[in-house]
């Protein structure tokens, strides 16, 4: 846990009900039930956080509608390490908010940034995932699910691939293309929660890693014989297919990989990868556990990627609260995205308010 009274007072926050946070994952044991537990640095919500002065107004093109509520869904670093970038499922609109690694004599303002077709900011976007291109710097949103053209009963997720512009006065969101992903989900509820770009140097290959939230990929282990369920965490591996003049660009499925057996989640809510040379760490969330499970994904082994574990792996609590002079609750319950800021802190986000269980 960081010492240092000048960095958490700068931190952006641990985002719960439309909050930005930290957290330490040196953390401490649990006494509620041994677990390590994450270290709480700072917590703030996300209007609070959006500075709309005079001279920012006057610096963008046009004026843009804040809504009452940000459900949050995902969050990105951006590669510099100075602006975290937030998606919400109920508006297309992209938050950026300024992290403590800027210089603070620029002008620092957070935003919130249109879609490029501004009637679709007040529409339900489903976004769930977002995740850099470095080759590009470019990023991927991907919807959690969609209606199937072919059959009413089955549904897919959609990627779109977008450049996001940012500077003292101007910003921007620029639409490359959107592509469905192969992939059926027997629900509109339960798709993919989040998703990671991965340069795949052997076979000098690009994917993108599809978090499912539900056990086994499948809605029903969610409701049906739930623990034996448990244990059956999925990352798809999708690889693209360019357009051309007959086809529509998609994802494809091309693997799948199986998370820990013990890494027992009842649901599975986001995912961010720390990428080192040969070893990346990997976090993964869940709501209804409100747990992080830290683990390492190594990036290069054959065919695609492989989960193992090292003295930081393991799931970690939430921090909790105490009910009733003796229960252990659960604090933060709603987390729905988590990105690394370095190997030793998270940044989380959350779409609804504070709860204890």
């Amino acid at each position: 846990q960081t010492t240092d009274d000048n960095v958490i007072r700068l931190l952006v926050s641990f985002l719960i009900f439309r909050f930005i946070g930290t957290i330490n994952i040196n953390a401490n044991e649990d006494p509620c039930n041994k677990n390590r537990t994450l270290t709480l640095l700072h917590e703030q919500e996300i209007r609070s956080l959006l500075n709309y002065s005079l001279k920012y107004n006057e610096q963008e093109t046009h004026s843009v509608d804040i809504l009452d509520r940000f459900e949050a869904s995902g969050v990105s670093m951006q590669p510099d390490g100075l602006m975290l970038f937030v998606i919400f499922d109920n508006t297309f609109q992209i938050g950026a908010f300024f992290t403590w690694s800027t210089n603070q004599t620029t002008d620092c303002t957070n935003r919130i940034i249109d879609w490029p077709n501004d009637t679709f900011n007040e529409l339900i976007s489903d976004f769930e995932g977002i995740a850099h291109n470095v080759l590009t710097d470019t990023y991927f949103l991907a919807q959690e699910t969609s209606s199937s053209s072919t059959n009413p009963d089955e549904y897919n997720s959609n990627i779109f691939e977008i450049k996001i512009t940012t500077n003292a006065s101007h910003s921007s969101i620029t639409l490359i293309e959107s592509c469905q992903i192969m992939w059926v989900f027997d629900s509109t509820a339960k798709g993919f929660e989040g998703i990671e770009f991965i340069n795949h140097e052997k076979s000098v290959k690009t994917y993108l890693l599809a978090l499912c939230e539900a056990n086994r990929c499948i809605r029903e282990s969610m409701f049906k014989d739930r623990n034996t369920n448990l244990g059956h965490g999925r990352l798809v591996v999708l690889e693209k297919h360019e357009r051309t003049e007959n086809n529509s660009c998609q994802w494809q499925s091309v693997g799948v990989i199986n998370l820990k057996t013990d890494l027992e989640f009842s649901d599975y809510s986001a995912m961010s990868i720390y990428p080192r040379k040969t070893l990346s760490y990997i976090a993964i969330a869940s709501q209804e556990n409100s747990q992080a499970w830290i683990g390492i994904l190594e990036i290069d082994e054959s065919p695609y990627f492989l989960i193992t574990s090292s003295d930081k792996s393991g799931v970690y609590n939430l921090p909790r609260t105490i009910v009733n002079d003796s229960m252990c609750g659960k604090e933060y319950c709603n987390i729905e995205g988590v990105a690394w800021i370095d190997e030793n802190h998270l940044v989380l986000v959350s779409d609804s308010s504070l709860s204890y269980l």
